[in-house]
């Protein structure tokens, strides 16, 4: 009971924390740009990731130089574009409506899963994938335009959407890596290269944007760096390693209404019809997903 209870708390944590991510970011980019937010976001990261590995990491901690080309590879994908992507396209539309965008990632999981790893994709988990694209379509053509305000939310939704895209890609490509290295390892050093590949986008006006932040400015980026996404990872990957699958993939929808409701209380934001119905439709086509993929784990222990 303790060890479910344990589970629980910590889906709750972790739900919490990167469903207010959506809600810092979008407070943040009102004193940041969107690269100098990822590049101090980012660098922060690294630097907490730094100290985790040379206090718990036991000898374990550097890659072998065969899988650096690799794990550069995931840093520019999971962290460099994804990052990027985010905070170009949160410029333009609320918190609660980038969480919808970026919850679409278990679909594309599925895409690439069946296409790169060759893992069944069976009809269940086709029609979850069809519904989940019908959502993000209805979130990508049905936003409010108008052309005299400037950039419309369907351009935000547009430049958000490579997010979950190149977060699948992240977890499908570092699939096979996992084999020979610890999940935390993995992220710390993904996250390094990831960093270092902000880098060619950081102007001179970084140091201007930091040095005028005030201490309240500086509490959401803070927050980013500490809660999200070191105590983020190191918590969710704890408890993959001490609990079923099926049972923490609640947080996907925890989160999400995280940061819906963070961005209505927090930052006054509403919530459109078109947001509804298509972000509904997501929410169900990956439960479709997922459910057929614990599933398919259920019966492969069975039969093996």
């Amino acid at each position: 009971m303790l060890h479910k209870t344990e589970s629980y708390l910590t889906v709750a944590a972790i739900s919490l924390f990167w469903g207010l991510a959506f809600v810092a970011i979008k407070s943040s980019l009102e004193v940041l740009s969107p690269v100098g937010l990822t590049f101090l976001r980012l660098a922060l990261s690294s630097i907490l990731f730094l100290l985790y590995l040379a206090v718990w990491g036991r000898g374990s901690g550097v890659p072998e130089v065969r899988d650096l080309p690799m794990i550069a590879l995931l840093g520019l994908l999971g962290f460099t574009a994804y990052h990027l992507s985010l905070n170009f396209g949160q410029q333009y539309t609320t918190a609660g409506l980038s969480s919808l965008v970026v919850a679409s990632a278990p679909i594309f999981i599925v895409i690439f899963s069946a296409s790169l790893l060759n893992e069944r994709l069976t009809r269940t988990r086709t029609f979850g994938v069809v519904i989940a694209f019908l959502g993000v379509s209805a979130l990508l053509f049905l936003g409010n335009q108008n052309p005299a305000a400037g950039p419309t939310e369907i351009l935000g939704v547009a430049m958000i959407l490579p997010a979950p895209i190149t977060a699948a890609l992240y977890t499908v490509l570092g699939k096979p890596l996992l084999q020979r290295y610890s999940p935390t390892v993995l992220v710390a050093w993904s996250l390094f290269f990831g960093t270092a590949f902000v880098l060619p986008f950081v102007g001179l006006d970084i140091f201007q944007e930091t040095l005028e932040l005030s201490m309240a400015e500086w509490l959401p980026i803070l927050y980013l760096a500490l809660f999200p996404t070191f105590i983020g990872y190191v918590l969710w990957y704890r408890l993959l390693a001490r609990a079923e699958a099926s049972g923490v993939g609640v947080y996907l929808y925890l989160t999400t209404m995280t940061a819906i409701v963070g961005g209505i209380v927090l930052l006054g934001e509403a919530i459109a019809l078109h947001t509804l119905v298509g972000g509904s439709l997501v929410v169900v086509g990956v439960a479709m997903a997922q459910r057929a993929q614990n599933t398919n784990r259920l019966q492969s222990k069975v039969q093996h």
